[in-house]
């Protein structure tokens, strides 16, 4: 069974809820602010913008020792989670100010994730500073806008593009592993004190991720009397992501999945993730070692 924060055996009531597709709850509220000097704005230029809609927002003042900061955008402080970037699904981007502080970029709205919509009614933007590019002040300003109800039966614009500074060029964020509701996080998967299970790090790609999680050899290989096949190194196991975020799991070791780690010092696998509505299956390589 897995154990974590992150990632428990799934109830129900939370696999129904996954399945659905029904909203997670996200922040009331805004975090507080760090603005070192109060030297730094954000404004947001369309306060009120249509569901799936382009949001545009400026700044001044995000510079450091003459040089433009790198900012990273997040809408509801990450608990509204961006579709296209599996690597880190609650940021939106970055974009770099100019050399005088000045910052100006637009996004589409249109790239939130299904488990986290955009609800009409009030959210924010959060831009931090300091940890995307080194020397840059330690920062964190939100401004707030408000998403308008859409028409029914008004289709959702197509998803398009990141923030676009215009200037400066953005940093897109660059998608490193395939999509879907859940990943593994790592390439290197260690045994447990006990030597009976298999620990993994996972990677939630949305809230309330729901799933199942199998190990299988990547090669064939000969087992007593068998023919060469792929054997399930572990059993399968269920998965429920309540928050994005990483979390560390175990899977408990099958009778051939023992035999075959107690021949080899590494043995090559295939992670399988399969989200609970059947629509999306990671499968990753990795290997398992002694």
């Amino acid at each position: 069974m897995l154990r974590s924060a992150l990632v428990r055996r799934v109830a129900p009531l939370a696999l129904a809820m996954a399945m659905s597709g029904a909203a997670v709850a996200v922040a009331a509220d805004p975090r507080p602010d760090n603005n070192p000097g109060s030297a730094a704005t954000l404004t947001i230029s369309t306060p009120t913008v249509a569901a799936g809609g382009t949001l545009a927002f400026s700044g001044t003042g995000f510079t450091t020792n003459g040089k433009g900061e790198v900012l990273m955008v997040k809408v509801d402080d990450g608990d509204i989670a961006v579709a296209d970037n599996p690597g880190a699904p609650d940021e939106w981007g970055t974009v770099t100010a100019a050399a005088d502080g000045t910052v100006s970029s637009t996004m589409n709205l249109a790239r939130v994730s299904a488990i986290t919509p955009l609800a009409p009614g009030r959210h924010w933007v959060r831009v931090l500073t300091g940890s995307k590019q080194a020397g840059d002040t330690l920062r964190s300003l939100h401004a707030t806008f408000t998403v308008e109800a859409q028409p029914a039966g008004q289709p959702t614009p197509p998803q398009t593009g990141g923030p676009t500074p215009t200037p400066p060029v953005p940093t897109a964020p660059v998608a490193t592993t395939p999509p879907g509701p859940i990943w593994l996080a790592e390439t290197v998967l260690k045994r447990t004190a006990s030597k009976k299970k298999v620990r993994l790090r996972l990677q939630a790609g949305a809230q309330g991720s729901a799933g199942t999680v199998s190990i299988r050899t990547k090669n064939a290989y000969k087992i007593g009397k068998s023919k060469k096949k792929r054997w399930p190194v572990t059993r399968t196991d269920a998965y429920f992501a309540d928050k994005l975020g990483t979390a560390k799991a175990q899977l408990a070791l099958t009778k051939d999945g023992l035999t075959l780690l107690a021949r080899k010092k590494t043995l090559n696998v295939v992670v399988t993730l399969t989200d609970a509505n059947g629509e999306d299956t990671v499968k990753q390589e990795a290997a398992i070692t002694r």
